[in-house]
């Protein structure tokens, strides 16, 4: 039983977690099916039309693992940061990339033979780099009547381009040394800031609130944004516009968004597609407080919390009474948060303790538990939890018989977050007692990492 108990924590440890979408495979294809459709019927393009309803899917196919660095945008890197290290250089050997790996013309499969073509990115560069690197390859191809070949990078460009205007795809920091242990975390703050919304602000000076996945169509102002860059972007390429051109003076960069920091929002006259009031937003950096009865100051809130979702780590020390001895030693472990806060139970998490060299003899005390974190609903301790773990503890070198139950309670303290991440340090102090021959009763201080 005990076996079984540990193989059930490990597997629920190191569980992959679902993918981060920006959005949805389908809203992906949809923003592409309008964009197309501006670019070549509303812009009058005539080259390459016969890929109109083609590039939809092309763009839907290279979507991929959406929770990869490359498609967010990184916190507070300016827009030349973002672009350092785009060379001519780089966008050749991609071109020459596409035409080894692609063939000339193959749209009867409906998806391109890019099967072949992987999507290559690089950690420390974000959504803007890999969409200006692939379209500049994608208008080499075109200046070379390469049109097939063109649309499909071009169509990769796409997916990094929407990526840019989501709202779950702008705050969440990614690049930092904790990025595998703390997947879950990002994940609550990806969805948070996708259903709240991120002020944003492009350099013709428009501000909007940009949503995540399943929110394109309930917000059309953030829609027509992506879908009108997205446009602009097919529409170069089917037009040739010359390739090499500084990259910063794109148009379509001039749309992509930026977030919002602090800023005075004051009340227009105008009313949005959904009848609500408009409201402009002056940046708040050197500007005194608007003459106007509906100013009120904005703040883009940064700091999501820490999740206790997820797999967390254990370091800690305990103290130890035993027939009649006091033992001290260290004890580690790790473990996986399935849920944040279920009805009378509160956080469940399971995991498992290695208590080496316990009690002095020489071998290693295993110990797989699961554990439930809440509030006493008679006690108030602000932003103090209390903790309860029930698990098996027994000796991996001994015989299985030796093994006996482990109870521990105690109390969880305010998590500390950890900066430029959503990962946080977790202190806890807890009582723990060992049903073994003969038994132990332990205090045990120490701190998660999740």
């Amino acid at each position: 039983m005990s076996r079984r108990l540990l193989l059930l924590v490990v597997v629920f440890t190191l569980s992959p977690e679902t993918g981060l979408l920006a959005w949805t495979g389908e809203e992906h294809r949809s923003i592409a099916r309008e964009a197309a459709g501006m670019a070549w019927e509303v812009g009058g393009a005539v080259t390459g039309r016969e890929y109109r309803d083609i590039l939809p899917l092309w763009v839907a196919r290279f979507v991929g693992d959406d929770d990869r660095a490359a498609r967010y945008q990184f916190p507070g890197r300016s827009r030349a940061d973002c672009l350092a290290g785009l060379s001519p250089g780089r966008v050749d050997r991609l071109v020459n990339r596409a035409k080894r790996r692609l063939d000339r013309d193959d749209r009867s499969l409906q998806t391109p033979n890019a099967l072949r073509f992987s999507v290559n990115t690089d950690r420390g560069r974000g959504a803007v780099f890999h969409y200006l690197l692939y379209h500049e390859a994608a208008l080499r191809l075109a200046r070379e009547s390469d049109v097939y070949r063109s649309l499909i990078v071009e169509s990769i460009a796409q997916g990094f381009l929407a990526d840019a205007f989501s709202g779950s795809h702008l705050l969440v920091p990614v690049k930092d040394l904790l990025f595998s242990l703390h997947r879950a975390n990002r994940r609550e703050a990806h969805n948070h800031y996708g259903r709240q919304g991120v002020y944003v602000i492009n350099e013709r000076g428009e501000i909007w609130q940009a949503f995540g996945d399943g929110l394109l169509d309930w917000y059309p102002i953030c829609r027509d944004r992506v879908v009108e860059a997205a446009a602009l972007s097919i529409e170069e390429v089917v037009a040739r516009v010359e390739p090499g051109r500084e990259f910063k003076e794109s148009p379509v960069v001039q749309l992509i968004p930026e977030v919002v920091s602090r800023t005075w929002s004051v009340a227009t006259d105008s009313l949005d597609t959904l009848g609500l009031t408009v409201r402009r937003h002056i940046p708040r950096i050197g500007q005194a407080r608007p003459r106007d009865a509906t100013a009120v100051e904005f703040y883009q809130n940064r700091r999501f919390p820490p999740s206790s979702k997820g797999i967390f780590l254990f370091s800690g020390a305990a103290l130890t009474s035993r027939d009649g001895d006091r033992f001290a030693g260290a004890l580690y472990g790790a473990g996986y948060g399935f849920f944040k806060g279920l009805s009378g139970i509160g956080r469940l998490e399971g995991g498992f303790s290695i208590l080496p060299d316990a009690f002095g003899s020489g071998h290693t005390l295993l110990s797989p538990y699961l554990s439930s974190t809440g509030e006493l609903p008679s006690i108030e301790l602000p932003g103090i939890l209390f903790r309860s773990e029930i698990g098996y503890s027994w000796w991996p070198a001994r015989s299985p018989g030796e093994g006996g139950m482990r109870f521990a309670t105690g109390f969880v303290f305010p998590t500390i977050r950890l900066p430029a991440t959503y990962a946080g340090l977790s202190p806890r102090l807890l009582y723990e007692f060992l049903d073994l021959t003969p038994t132990s009763h332990s205090i045990v201080l120490g701190i998660a990492i999740q």
